[in-house]
């Protein structure tokens, strides 16, 4: 059974793809990086996602992640987690790979000129304005971090595909939903 790990950029269709495929998993990472203060802890996630403010460091952060990556993994789950640095980090660190050396990683990410297109993504989510402020800042670092990912294959984005459509492209068997 192929272990396959996919980290997206967020707003790529990594939540439509584990909706409609029964072999997909949506690996939100930011439960497991933060701990949100009880005020926001109620909210849906996109709703949480950029306010700094009412979050804190999660001690477990990376081990409590890469334990529940591998429970899925082996399950034969398509794993899809975000594609940021310390999400990327978390995976490409030594530790991670001695308990996971036979996981194929794929990286996806818009081409950089689509930005503009993810904004509105993030928009009609309901992504604070933080978040999408974040997101247009970390472009330039992400796409090099990308681009220097020489062990990881490797999917941009064109403008109007999603995740799935690319992900099939690439030679990744999805099972739909009955």
């Amino acid at each position: 059974m192929e272990k396959i790990l996919i980290l997206a950029y967020p707003g790529s269709g990594k939540t439509y793809t584990s909706e409609t495929y029964d072999n997909v998993v949506d690996f939100e990472n930011l439960d497991f990086i933060y701990i949100y203060d009880k005020s926001i802890a109620h909210l849906p996630l996109d709703m949480r996602k950029g306010n700094t403010a009412q979050r804190g460091p999660n001690p477990g952060w990376p081990e409590n992640y890469f334990d529940a990556a591998m429970q899925e993994l082996k399950k034969g789950k398509i794993l899809m987690s975000s594609f940021i640095s310390p999400v990327l980090e978390a995976f490409d660190s030594a530790a991670f790979k001695a308990l996971a050396n036979d996981v194929r990683i794929i990286l996806v990410m818009p081409k950089p000129e689509n930005f503009d297109e993810f904004e509105e993504r993030y928009k009609s989510r309901n992504n604070s304005s933080n978040f999408i402020e974040r997101r247009r800042a970390e472009i330039p670092s992400l796409l090099e971090l990308f681009n220097g990912a020489d062990a990881y294959e490797r999917i941009l984005l064109n403008r109007g595909q999603f995740l799935d459509d690319a992900l099939v492209k690439h030679g990744i068997s999805l099972k739909k939903r009955h």
